[in-house]
């Protein structure tokens, strides 16, 4: 909240308050927030109100805060949509993961493989074209794969304090990555003490869940003094194989599963068909913050976050069948997915010609993953190995003036990806050689960029945004050392890009508003994209490097209405991405050659390569009704197409197109009780409507009359509540 005496201006902290000297009894204090009654006061009638003014909200849209600029905002300055989802309603939703927290919203789909996943889709896109990041830094890093991505899970949602998705394109504020949406997750801080006396708090969680048989225990305590905050934090969750409901298609259930037994592989009825065997996990959490209160202008945090999960099936993988109907493997698992993340913030709250608040960021993250696979019948088990470091540096400033706002800031990303492969005789518990790597070791990634972001309040109804970025990126990669012949040896990226936003915020009523936004954004290729040798997408297939990649750029539009008022809210979003350059999966030669014989089987050579263009298109719903007393009804509705030109100019549906979905909820909320009864819903997809990639995974989907694989629609009916 802005306040205005003597042509002074001050902000006040977060709880609202704010020290002011030398005032008459005659001066005049200007209380101003966006989306409130400007309130003019003078000392004397402050004096008589105790020093406490109310300010009170315009009838209208309701505000709510988010960071879409790296720092506060409050919505009527945003012309993109997003959803934001708060520490009450994680706690009403009690997700298992912070997959579960984004899909419980209704508003974003999320694709499981088995419960140690979740990969959000957005608008059409998915893992490497949307940008994840926790307290503002990014967790994208250089071997993010166009495939379904399960890091998200890495974030513990008992420690996520408020969730943040803003839909369409982020690269002005973030960079590389974020065509789709971005996904940030805040996380909780300690408090400090504001007596004497040290404050402690803290919260202790234990679950059950019967569909999976979770087993979860949560504790954190937050220990405070007025200089010096402390929170430290503890998650364990250990999953069972997920047990699936008796309505659906038959070739859902698990009629049999690879065994070993005594090193040798044998199918194995399964007594329990709708227990999906081989899709359980366990995963640990830590967290640990301490913030210093340096002086009143000058606050230092360090966290430190560490996640690990146990090995974990790829269950997609272990339904797969070879011709003959016998298991293609017998072994395809995740060994432990790790994330570290390392943080220092300092922020610095001070009016000054520059900015009014400074905040720097230095952060280190370590990544480690591994595939494990061994086919049906074979001793020999293929062993891949992923680390990668990344160093992260983020300065960003906010400037304030009047009717205007000002954010502007400088990062600079380093990543090395570090890649090993062997085989390893399951028999004898011994290695046995070296093989082809997955990406090029001691491969590195880099990103140099600075943005800024100018928003103008022309009046209490209208409210313009612009953004520009300007983004560096060098990449290198080695390939000296592989078992194919190729015609390359080392791949060089050294290109830029111009990104720009365009927003406005127009109040036409007091209860409705509109909303446009102009935005671009844009994806250089990563070591995955460049660099990746791989057997996993499907069959018979080879994917090999590609260092003449280029980077993909977005040019999105959208346009939103909105109502609010006491009873009632909905809006409704329409939105268009044409994608130009896009990085996709197709055929491909090497030395003219366009089969190859990989580690004993003759393989057709795929490579990712730019296609002519992609473009997505879609509405998105949603709405309250206040219809009596104490109960609501909610929905949300999601719809979005999206076609793909090939280079012989035909036109396919895109992979990570999601199906229709939505939710419907109706609440009863009265004092200590909630009580929410719901039904989540998800369309369907016709064998033409899938990707080619997809046409040619029979084993994930059901089968048509006509045998042809097809995904079908569904819905479940939901009832949950809780007495505080």
């Amino acid at each position: 909240v802005l306040a205005t005496f003597h042509n002074f201006e001050k902000f006040t902290d977060s709880n609202g308050q704010f020290t002011i000297e030398k005032l008459n009894k005659d001066d005049v204090i200007t209380i101003d927030h966006y989306g409130y009654e400007t309130q003019k006061i003078t000392f004397q009638q402050l004096k008589k109100q105790f020093f406490i003014v109310y300010i009170e909200q315009i009838e209208g849209l309701h505000e709510v805060i988010i960071s879409n600029t790296k720092w506060i905002q409050s919505q009527g300055v945003v012309s993109q949509q997003f959803i934001k989802t708060t520490e009450k309603e994680i706690i009403n939703t009690n997700p298992q993961t912070a997959a579960d927290l984004i899909q419980k919203t209704g508003k974003v789909f999320v694709q499981k493989s088995q419960l140690g996943g979740g990969s959000p889709m957005i608008r059409g896109f998915s893992t490497n074209r949307l940008l994840i990041s926790v307290d503002g830094v990014r967790m994208n890093n250089a071997i993010f794969r166009s495939g379904n991505l399960q890091n998200i899970i890495s974030i513990d949602p008992f420690t996520v304090r408020t969730s943040e998705v803003v839909l369409g394109p982020g690269s002005v504020v973030y960079g590389s990555d974020a065509v789709g949406g971005t996904m940030n997750f805040i996380t909780i801080d300690p408090s400090f003490s504001k007596t004497d006396s040290l404050d402690i708090s803290g919260k202790l969680v234990s679950r059950f869940s019967s569909a999976n048989i979770e087993k979860t225990i949560h504790g954190h305590v937050s220990l405070g003094t007025k200089k010096i905050a402390s929170l430290s934090s503890f998650s364990f969750s250990d999953f069972d194989d997920l047990v699936q409901g008796n309505n659906g298609p038959s070739e859902y259930l698990r009629n049999s599963f690879a065994e070993t037994i005594n090193n040798i592989d044998v199918a194995t009825q399964n007594p329990k068909p709708n227990k999906q065997i081989n899709s359980g996990f366990k995963q640990y959490n830590f967290l640990q913050k301490i913030n210093y209160l340096a002086s009143e202008k000058v606050k230092i945090g360090l966290d430190f976050t560490y996640n690990t999960t146990s090995d974990y099936d790829r269950y997609d993988q272990l339904l797969r069948t070879n011709d003959d109907g016998s298991f293609r493997s017998s072994e395809w698992f995740y060994g432990p997915q790790k994330w570290l993340k390392i943080s220092n913030k300092i922020d610095v709250t001070k009016k000054s010609v520059f900015y009014n608040s400074l905040r720097v960021t230095n952060t280190y993250q370590f990544f480690e993953e591994s595939r494990n696979t061994r086919n049906f019948g074979s001793l020999e088990r293929e062993i891949n190995v992923e680390k990668l470091g990344a160093y992260n540096f983020n300065l960003d400033a906010e400037k304030f003036y009047k009717n205007h706002s000002l954010y502007y800031g400088f990062e600079y990303v380093y990543n090395k990806v570090g890649s090993t492969a062997s085989t390893f005789d399951i028999e004898t518990d011994l290695s046995t050689n070296s093989i082809e790597t997955r990406y090029p070791n001691n491969s590195t990634w880099q990103s140099i960029a600075s943005y800024v972001v100018a928003n103008t309040k022309f009046s209490n109804k209208i409210n313009l945004s612009a953004g520009l970025r300007y983004n560096h990126i060098l990449l290198n990669a080695d390939f000296i050392e592989n078992e194919l012949d190729f015609p390359f040896q080392e791949a060089d990226v050294n290109t830029g890009a111009l990104t720009g936003s365009l927003g406005l915020t127009y109040s036409i009523f007091n209860n409705w508003q509109l909303k446009g936004n102009l935005g671009t954004a844009f994806r250089a290729p990563n070591i995955d994209d460049i660099g990746k040798i791989t057997q996993d997408s499907q069959p018979g297939t080879l994917i090999v490097p590609n260092p003449d990649l280029k980077s993909e750029y977005a040019y999105n539009t959208e346009f939103s209405i909105a109502h609010s008022s006491k009873k009632s809210q909905f809006t409704f979003t329409g939105f268009y991405t044409f994608l130009d350059n896009a990085i996709t999966t197709d055929s491909f030669t090497l030395n003219g050659e366009s089969v190859v014989e990989f580690r004993g089987e003759e393989s057709e050579i795929y490579a990712r390569q730019n296609s002519d263009e992609l473009f997505t298109y879609g509405l998105e719903l949603s709405g309250k009704l206040q219809f009596y007393k104490d109960f609501n009804f909610t929905g949300t509705y999601t719809l979005t197409k999206g076609q793909e030109n090939q280079k012989d100019g035909d036109r396919v549906p895109v992979r990570h197109v999601s199906p229709s979905f939505g939710s419907f909820h109706l609440l009863y909320e009265k004092e200590k009780w909630h009580v929410d009864a719901y039904l989540d819903f998800n369309g369907g997809f016709g064998f033409d409507e899938l990707a080619p990639s997809e046409q040619s995974k029979p084993h994930l989907y059901a089968t048509d009359s006509d045998g042809n694989p097809y995904q079908p629609s569904w819905y479940t009916l939901n009832v949950r509540g809780n007495y505080n």
